[in-house]
Order: C-alpha cells, then structure tokens, then sequence
C-alpha cells in the first residue's frame, strides 16, 4: 500500500513539473466565474465576490509552476543549518565511506538552489564533489562574489513595482513579497551571510547606517581559495 501511495504522489510531482502543467487551474478557474455569475443572479452577492476572487487567483496561479512556488516558499534557514552542516563534516578527517555519503547528499540538497549562484553553497558542493575551476557553477558563484557589495552600510531596496512578484505566498503565508526571478546580490540589502534572507526578497534593509560584517564574502572566498575554486588572480 505504501508503495502504491508513493508511486501516484511521484506521478502527481511529475506531472506538476511538466511544462504548462499549472493551466489546468484556468479550467478550474473559468468554472468558479461560472457559479459565481449564477450566485450573483440569485442575489448573492458576497458569495459571488469570494469565488470571483478565488477564480482570479487561480489563473495567477496557473501562469506560474512548481518550481516557483517552492522557490516562494523555502526556507532560507534550513538551507544554511544544512549547508554548513555539511561543511562541517566535510572538514573533518573521515573515511572514504562517510566522504561518499556527503558527496551523494550535497547534489540533492542543492539541486533547489542551483540556479540562484550562491557562492558559499556552491563551493561546499563543489568541494564535495569534485567539481573544477571551470565549472558553470562556480563560474556562478565567483560572478556572486564579484557583485558582493564594497559598501557594507546597511540601506534599503525596494525592487516593488518593478519586477514580478510570485504569485505564491511564502512560508509564513504572504503574498507579494518575492520576486519571480532572483536579485543580484549588489541590488539586495548587506546581510552577514549572503543568503540570510531569500534572494528574491523584493524589499530587503533599511537606511539606518548600520555596519554589516562581511562574513558572507570573506567565508565563501578563503574556502573557495583553500579549495582551488577562487584563483588568486581573482
């Protein structure tokens, strides 16, 4: 039984993933205006209102897809408990069997974020697994490095109006406050670590000159250095 649950719940995941999937939800949509104009006939007018607002959000909904909607609503936290966790054994003496069974977790727990050139989080995975100089996603994370602010005095932006919010709320329910597509890094408020908050935070800081540390740079270049991920001549 468990396994016949787990192969349709993979299905239902694969089959959101699919490109375009989320359209179905205008179907759902269309049909939620059509009770709604009948409630609105009848004289009910309030209810009307309500599924009138559900159908709109509905077709937000299904422009978006899942990827989206997880990048909304992840949690940044969790993503530094296990990122550094990860450093930590990492950097310990071990044995090649303990070695192997970080290098097979760090690709699965960073497969999320791949697309987002942190530079911390891509060169523990990139010391995990071996990856070279050279590859697309160091090159990444280097260009993160790059853009980190010079200025770390605490200020403020405010990137509403214009980019495009997600239509998906976060994990603490709102909506309208990340962006589909994530800001670079020298466009976000200085934080100690460079993902302390979501990288599609459309609002980020405040203009009240405080003095950021810049752990975030000076962690993520000396281990990228000490790993031949960051050359000198960077």
């Amino acid at each position: 039984i468990a396994g016949c649950i787990t192969d349709k719940l993979q299905a239902i995941l694969d089959f959101m993933r699919r490109p375009g999937s989320f359209k179905i939800l205008a179907g759902l949509a269309n049909w939620l205006d059509a009770q709604a104009n009948s409630l609105k006939l009848l004289g009910a007018r309030r209810s009307s209102s309500r599924l009138q607002k559900k159908a709109s959000n509905l077709r937000l909904y299904s422009d978006s897809n899942l990827d989206e909607f997880s990048d909304t609503m992840r949690s940044y936290v969790g993503c530094n408990l296990g990122f550094f966790a990860l450093l930590g054994l990492l950097e310990q003496p071990a044995d090649n069997r303990l070695r192997g069974i970080i290098g097979s977790i760090a690709p699965r727990a960073f497969e999320p974020i791949s697309d987002e050139g942190n530079s911390m989080y891509s060169f523990i995975v990139g010391a995990c697994t071996g990856r070279g100089y050279d590859d697309p996603l160091m090159a990444a994370a280097r260009k993160t490095l790059l853009l980190y602010p010079e200025n770390c005095t605490n200020r403020q932006f405010d990137h509403r109006g214009q980019l495009k919010p997600s239509p998906w709320p976060d994990r603490f329910g709102r909506h309208g406050r990340q962006s589909i597509e994530v800001i670079p890094i020298d466009q976000r408020a200085p934080h100690i670590f460079i993902w302390q908050e979501p990288p599609r935070m459309l609002k980020t800081g405040a203009n009240d000159q405080t003095r950021i540390a810049p752990v975030g740079y000076l962690l993520a270049y000396w281990f990228g250095r000490f790993h031949g991920l960051v050359a000198d001549s960077d």
